[in-house]
């Protein structure tokens, strides 16, 4: 009897470590999704700053290509004098 009562008694706490084990799984579980969303998340984010970042870029090419040919036409204006072109000239460096 006493043989028995001690096997129940292994039997319960192995029971009860099987139920804390179980718990701690699911709360591991629960954290990795919980990890998941967040990292989902700021992928979303990351991909959309790239996008963002691609559209400046091209922007800043466009305006860069615009103020060349801004700069080309202010430099091929018919020269009214030296003074005048050399001081176009001086005003596109600043």
């Amino acid at each position: 009897m006493q043989k028995q009562l001690q096997l129940l008694r292994d039997l319960q706490e192995l029971d009860t470590e099987r139920m804390v084990v179980e718990n701690e799984q699911q709360t591991g579980h629960k954290e990795q999704q919980e990890l998941k969303a967040e990292l989902d998340r700021l992928q979303e984010m990351v991909d959309s700053l790239a996008e963002e970042i691609s559209v400046v870029e091209s922007e800043k090419k466009e305006l860069v290509n615009a103020m060349s040919l801004e700069q080309e036409k202010i430099l091929n204006v018919p020269k009214a004098g030296c003074r005048k072109s050399r001081h176009r000239k001086n005003m596109l460096l600043f």
